[in-house]
């Protein structure tokens, strides 16, 4: 039996159903669906979609219609063709997808005789990365038999929502285990007047849908194969290219978040999230989904992360499957009750075997609150209220009282935080010290009745001359409490905080963001004899025992361990800061490139940086990135992602290098300038 697998599903967050969009009065689905039936080489055809409950639309068409219909999971593309193969057990199965309208049905025919005569295990028509190949994409077609897919189901542990095309995407991996053949339709040949690279048909935005619109108005209902297709588009390009390229002026995100700042105090719940601190009036501000390191914004527009990718907290990508299956469980079974969950004992027994040196832990639901947590049980067994800091550790008042009546926050992250609304008797109790100059805080502790000293382990500057190591030097000299905050630098370059790799330990480490890949989360951890205080200390919240927190960390820690997630994340953001070097110095360019390799950053050393990175932001918005100076990797980041990012960053360089240099650049700004610091929006 030869089966045809249309591949369909309602969610598409760029163009909202297109599946059953019009094209002559009729769905693009059963355009699709007839297409094939006209081929007398295929004995069954069944529309495949999932579960969800949007997709119940398909179910209804398909009933509508008389057309087979197989529903499986929405993200597991691999589990869904493997089963379904398993109930109709066909010699070959072909999979076309449900945004390509103009499948080529006398080549599909050829391709499946093709198939048939030889020796394949996988054939396609699709070859994206062949510049000299007119890849026909909008008629996209897969054949494969049942070995191919026993290959894939067994070999994919993790990238499963590819089904069958993760034979193309590594294909050097496939090539010895199957007979894998391109079928090309040689459009390479055809006497072409216009310049066909990039060109495809399949319906992923407004515009390839006005694309097909024009197609099926020339054609109406007559089966036309693509070469009628370019011949007509290179006889029309002109055309063609209006409608490609019209410029759709859909801003829901923008219009919402105009509507936020007026019934939300700063427009956003968190500084760093704030649009102003991007592309003020142009930041997409608003996600539809996101996956991995794809982010679809409220218009469909679709872009990669190279920037904070959820503030540094989606450490293996956004969404992430098996930590999300493991909160499903969670959710299923009840996520609060009277009694406790028990992950809380499970997850604190993983993170006392990766730090020897602890024996408690209490957890929050975020890290602000876990610093302040950590700070209550440090003055609590130091007896003493005074706080030497040296990093960027939240919002509470114990932190922001150093800014009374002066700015000793300025150098630690955000500049211009206010302290209005701190009691004014907290001035005095808490004092900065810069980092890698031990000098400074061996001045506070003689002159200051310290009992804490907090600190970021690092951020964009490496310790020097054993800064760490004196660092607990003097916080056993002067009987201090020493408290690293790991929450951006946990779980990053090695399995657990990074404090590890410098082998020094604190009293208390606090863990956050990265440790619960997006899921609430706050961690601290200590010695046995320093957290045993918090039992003096009234520190309690309902919320801070719900399950999910608990269960997500431990589904994260034990991917992360697994897959060896912190060596990955290494090698990509090392290879993103030599190869960024390299694009600076060939063209000369002042650019400071420096941080932890899995938390890069860089900036452009040059008069008006924040006009620089304003610019920055909204030419790489425009090729399609969500950027800034920084790169939080994570474990979806490739090498292949970096080389096309750095491909588009070296462009903007030598666009706008000499303006850059002339401080001539603000011409350039389609809004205002991004901020800097703390700064009122409304």
């Amino acid at each position: 039996m030869k089966l045809l697998v249309i591949q369909a599903r309602c969610g598409s967050s760029r163009l909202k159903e297109k599946i059953f969009l019009n094209l002559n009065e009729k769905p693009m689905l059963l355009h699709i669906f007839e297409r094939c039936k006209l081929s007398d080489k295929i004995d069954k055809i069944i529309i495949a979609t999932s579960t969800n409950k949007e997709d119940d639309k398909i179910n209804d068409f398909c009933n509508l219609h008389n057309i087979d219909c197989y529903r499986g999971d929405e993200r597991d593309l691999i589990n869904r063709f493997y089963y379904l193969s398993k109930l109709v057990n066909p010699k070959i199965i072909i999979r076309i997808t449900a945004d390509c309208p103009f499948i080529d049905t006398n080549e599909l025919n050829n391709m499946i005789d093709k198939f048939e005569s030889s020796d394949f295990d996988y054939m396609y028509n699709t070859d994206e990365n062949n510049k000299n190949i007119i890849s026909p994409e909008g008629s996209d077609i897969e054949i494969f038999n049942l070995k191919t897919l026993e290959q894939i189901f067994n070999n994919e542990k993790e990238t499963r929502e590819h089904a069958t095309g993760i034979v193309r995407i590594k294909r050097d991996y496939y090539k010895d285990k199957l007979n894998i053949h391109f079928y090309d339709f040689e459009l390479g040949k055809l006497n072409l007047k216009n310049d066909f690279n990039g060109f495809h048909l399949s319906i992923d935005t407004k515009n390839d849908y006005d694309v097909a619109k024009f197609i099926y108005e020339n054609f109406s209902d007559k089966i036309i194969s693509y070469k009628d297709i370019l011949y007509f588009i290179d006889n029309n390009y002109t055309s063609y290219l209006e409608i490609k390229n019209k410029k759709y002026l859909d801003r829901t995100g923008q219009d919402l978040y105009k509507r936020a700042k007026n019934i939300i105090p700063g427009g956003t719940q968190l500084l760093s999230k704030r649009p102003e601190m991007f592309l003020p009036d142009n930041w997409p501000s608003y996600y539809s989904k996101v996956e991995g390191i794809e982010v679809t914004d409220l218009d469909g527009n679709k872009y990669i992360d190279m920037g904070i990718n959820g503030i540094g907290s989606c450490i293996l990508g956004a969404n992430d499957k098996d930590v999300n299956n493991a909160v499903i469980e969670c959710i299923n079974r009840g996520n609060m009750s009277t009694l406790n969950h028990p992950n809380e004992v499970y997850l604190t027994d993983k993170l006392i075997e990766l730090h020897p040196w602890a024996g408690m832990a209490r957890y929050t639901r975020s890290a602000g609150e876990a610093c302040s947590v950590a700070i209550r049980i440090a003055r609590a067994y130091s007896n003493k209220y005074k706080i030497a800091f040296c990093g960027y550790h939240g919002w509470h008042d114990w932190y922001l009282a150093t800014n009374i009546n002066s700015s000793g926050l300025d150098k630690h992250l955000i500049g211009g935080l206010s302290s209005k609304g701190v009691p004014p008797t907290l001035e005095g109790s808490i004092y900065p010290f810069t980092y890698n100059k031990i000098n400074e805080l061996e001045d506070i502790l003689k002159s200051q009745d310290i009992g804490v000293i907090i600190m970021e382990i690092m951020r964009s500057v490496f310790p020097e001359n054993n800064f760490l190591g004196e660092i607990r030097k003097l916080a056993d000299k002067y009987n201090c409490v020493l408290v690293f905050d790991e929450v951006t630098s946990g779980f990053r370059i090695t399995n657990g905080g990074l404090h590890k790799i410098f082998n020094v330990e604190p009293d208390i480490a606090v863990l956050g963001k990265a440790i619960s890949n997006g899921y609430a989360l706050g961690v601290v951890l200590g010695k046995k004899e320093v957290m045993q205080v918090a039992q003096e200390s009234f520190i309690s919240s309902t919320y801070w025992t719900e399950g999910i927190g608990f269960t997500a960390g431990l589904a994260t820690i034990n991917k992360f361990i697994k897959n060896n997630v912190a060596e990955h994340i290494k090698e990509v953001g090392n290879y993103f800061q030599t190869n960024l070097k390299s694009i600076a110095e060939k063209h000369n360019m002042k650019i400071v490139v420096g941080g932890l390799p899995c938390i890069s950053t860089f900036s452009f050393n040059y008069e008006n940086p924040l006009a620089i990175k304003t610019l920055f932001n909204q030419e790489m918005l425009k090729r399609g990135y969500l950027a800034t100076l920084a790169l939080y990797v994570t474990y979806c980041h490739t090498k292949e992602h970096v080389d096309k990012y750095l491909e588009e960053v070296e462009k903007f360089i030598v666009k706008y290098k000499v303006d850059i240099e002339n401080n001539d650049i603000e011409k350039y700004l389609e809004g205002p300038k991004c901020h800097g610091g703390f700064q009122r929006v409304n």
